[in-house]
């Protein structure tokens, strides 16, 4: 029979996730109420990114007031269950998750879990660690200490369900236990077809409009505020049907009006009655304030991560060419350095004598790698220490020796992804110049591009070419 033992946090649950998923041991983590990237699916399960999901749970309790001390008491923030399957089932893991979410829905599907999964015990038996917070996302309320045994029943009763070993527990007669049973609702809900999208890398207008709504939500103060924020990302706001059953608010692009969907069909969270208790406590998200300034700075982090990100995988792809095109890896690099002119080679190998040299241009972490390698460079550590426009230019570069349009075509987005990359790096206005009197592109967007777009279902309308006829949306983009 699956055991359940029960412990309690008065805490962050900075600590707890720490203990949890200290050393790699954590082999996959499952959410409920908490937004995480989706990596991929597994076994019918999704797969999540890294998250600090300590933050979102530190913010709930924050925004509603749950952290402070309770009758002289220390406030309970956290309750830390342990749900060990019986090692006679034999249980693997995606059994397990599957009872650990199971009864983590039934038992507190209103607040915010992390489940995390671990193995390191004696004979690799998977046992599930059910961290819930304080804070009911549907009344905004602490957690009340469930009734233990029925919490003890359920996953008794889920696992005779599911085919394994379970204690025949004598039913006992409803208790009064404050712990109500939780509405079939998710604070972050996502469809099958959204699902299915989403493990396919495909597009998902209705994963579009969380996003936009996540962030307007995470900004704003006020509904006024909420509103006026999703109207700039464009976003419309309505009421639902005075014949619905609860009131809410419908969200749809303002660009496909047809593409509309309920505040709460997003989850929990996006309705209109959580956000309304929300802006009434004036509980604001990530950010302290909702200024145009500190919007800039999200954008800013956002964009530069992302350029980052673009840079990575462009040179580990450009690795992979070299491989399928059989180059000889020292040759690649002294071609491409031969291939420029002269005040071009001298300002970049200058440049790389000055990191790789003892003076005050040292480069404390590539310095040495250019040192040992200054005779001739490989193509992997010459990726390693030359700058983004230097790497577009090899890009190009290889383009031709290649004879490949596509990388020609890819090169450009290559650009403007420096482009942009600079422009977060140096604190310029990134934003600025998005109306129709700004600047204008005298070229067509990149194919790549636009492929990536239709593949998305943005067709190439005349919206669309109107918005990447603006320079730096095209950058952007």
């Amino acid at each position: 029979m699956p055991y359940v033992k029960c412990i309690s946090g008065h805490t962050s649950a900075r600590a707890v996730q720490r203990y949890l998923e200290r050393g790699g041991r954590a082999l996959v983590t499952d959410f409920l109420n908490i937004d995480a990237p989706v990596s991929g699916v597994r076994d019918g399960l999704e797969d999540h990114g890294r998250i600090d999901w300590w933050r979102e749970m530190d913010r709930t309790r924050a925004a509603f007031g749950n952290d402070a001390a309770w009758n002289g008491q220390r406030a309970r923030t956290w309750k830390h269950y342990i749900l060990s399957p019986n090692p006679t089932d034999g249980i693997e893991l995606p059994r397990l998750r599957r009872l650990a979410t199971a009864w983590a829905k039934e038992n507190f599907g209103d607040y915010e879990v992390a489940i995390v999964y671990h193995d390191d015990n004696e004979g690799r038996i998977p046992h599930a660690h059910v961290v819930v917070n304080n804070t009911n996302l549907a009344t905004g309320r602490r957690i009340q200490e469930p009734d233990p045994r029925a919490v003890k029943r359920s996953v008794q009763r889920l696992a005779r369900d599911m085919g394994l070993s379970c204690f025949e527990d004598a039913p006992h007669p409803a208790t009064h236990g404050r712990m109500r049973t939780a509405r079939p609702r998710q604070r972050v809900h996502m469809g099958r077809a959204e699902r299915e999208l989403a493990s396919k890398g495909a597009y998902s207008w209705v994963a579009d409009i969380r996003s936009r709504v996540a962030i307007a939500r995470m900004v704003a103060r006020s509904e006024d505020e909420f509103e006026s924020v999703l109207s700039a990302m464009g976003v419309t706001v309505s009421e639902n049907s005075a014949k619905a059953a609860r009131r809410d608010w419908v969200y749809a692009l303002a660009e496909f009006s047809t593409r509309r969907v309920g505040g709460e069909r997003l989850g929990l969270s996006f309705g209109r009655e959580s956000l309304g208790r929300r802006f009434a406590a004036g509980a604001t998200g990530r950010l302290a304030d909702a200024t145009e300034r500190r919007l800039y700075e999200v954008a800013r982090e956002a964009l530069l991560s992302a350029t980052i990100d673009v840079e990575h995988f462009a040179k580990m792809r450009l690795l992979r060419m070299c491989e399928e095109h059989g180059e000889d890896g020292y040759a690649i690099a002294s071609d491409y350095l031969a291939s420029i002119s002269s005040k071009q080679r001298t300002r970049i190998e200058s440049a790389l004598r000055a990191r790789g040299g003892n003076g005050r241009a040292h480069d404390e972490y590539s310095g040495d790698l250019i040192a040992h390698y200054a005779g001739g460079y490989p193509v992997w550590v010459f990726l390693e220490v030359i700058d983004f426009g230097t790497f577009a230019d090899l890009w190009r570069h290889c383009a031709s020796r290649w004879d490949s349009s596509e990388m020609r075509s890819q090169h450009y987005v290559l650009k403007s992804v420096r482009a942009l990359r600079n422009a977060c790096a140096h604190n310029s206005l990134i934003v600025n110049g998005f109306s129709r009197h700004s600047e204008r592109t005298t070229f067509n967007p990149p194919r790549p591009i636009s492929a990536s777009l239709n593949e998305r279902g943005m067709k190439n309308t005349k919206a669309r070419r109107s918005k990447l006829a603006n320079l730096r949306v095209s950058q952007i983009g």
